[in-house]
């Protein structure tokens, strides 16, 4: 059940507040029906200053809350969903869409989104699908839906240059867990967040997670930060330059994590390569090996 509408969201901040959820994005926030139907419950009972009272409460809400709450008890007693999930959108937005060209409405809204931020404040524009390319045979076992995401995280991979070294990875975790931006629910917001920290940082565990990392299932801790360092990798071999990554690929076997490089770009193999292909090779669990112009260094 998609819920719309100002005083469901303010439901949707009640149950945020009262559970110390780690994000305050409202849209695709997610509610297993018991839970919906308990926090709908206590709501519609509440007097005004009680409601007040309680965190996360807007005061020109307070009228509507207790009746909103009533008719989403109704809705899910009437509907039967599995769960209940709230919208930050609503009838002017989907207005809006209805009016688009059928060919941008077509477009994935994550990657629309990805490729805007990364045009107007990467080093020298978007050019996400040359990394994603570059980083994908490490990941050829994944679904569709984590290959959407890497892209993602490939289109977002350079927006922090501008920030102090020192802070990169704390300004792309906040504008990444607090960003504008839909296509995406929570935990994929979460291991955009996760991958693109680990790809300024280098850090796979790191405080500055906090209960985020929670949201990830055993398989999406494992490889947000194996997207995150292969893209460090690509990141600073390519210099953010497109068309430099042509002179390199990945590949690995059973024991080795291969990178080859051609003969005319055996100059830009330094020391830090060698460190950010062993970090790599480490987190998948094989060893390292550089080749240049098919031969071991």
């Amino acid at each position: 059940l998609y819920v719309v509408g100002g005083a469901w969201r303010g439901i949707a901040r009640i149950h945020m507040a009262q559970t110390n959820y780690p994000l305050r994005i409202i849209h695709h926030y997610r509610l297993a029906v018991a839970e919906a139907e308990q926090i709908s419950r206590l709501l519609s009972r509440q007097s005004k200053d009680s409601l007040a009272r309680l965190a996360g409460v807007s005061r020109r809400r307070v009228d509507a809350l207790p009746v909103a709450a009533l008719v989403l008890r109704r809705l899910i007693r009437c509907a039967q969903p599995r769960e209940v999930v709230f919208s930050a959108h609503g009838l002017r937005e989907g207005l809006m869409y209805a009016a688009l060209p059928e060919r941008i409405r077509r477009e994935d809204p994550l990657h629309a989104a990805c490729r805007d931020i990364a045009a107007r404040e990467g080093r020298f524009g978007e050019h996400g699908a040359e990394l994603d390319a570059f980083i994908a045979p490490l990941f050829g076992d994944e679904k569709p839906a984590a290959a959407r995401i890497r892209m993602a995280v490939g289109l977002l991979s350079d927006i922090a240059w501008r920030m102090h070294p020192d802070h990169r990875g704390e300004y792309v975790l906040n504008r990444i867990l607090n960003g504008p931006f839909g296509g995406v629910d929570h935990a994929e917001r979460a291991f955009l967040a996760v991958a693109l920290f680990v790809r300024y940082t280098g850090t796979v565990e790191a405080p500055e997670f906090g209960q985020i990392i929670n949201m990830l299932d055993e398989d999406a801790r494992r490889r947000a930060p194996e997207i995150g360092l292969a893209l460090r990798l690509a990141q600073t071999f390519s210099g953010g330059t497109a068309g430099v990554l042509e002179n390199v690929r990945l590949r690995h076997g059973p024991v080795n994590l291969v990178f080859d490089v051609a003969e005319e770009a055996a100059m830009l193999v330094a020391d830090v390569i060698e460190r950010r292909l062993e970090a790599l090779a480490k987190a998948l669990g094989r060893n390292p090996e550089i080749r240049v112009g098919g031969r071991k260094r």
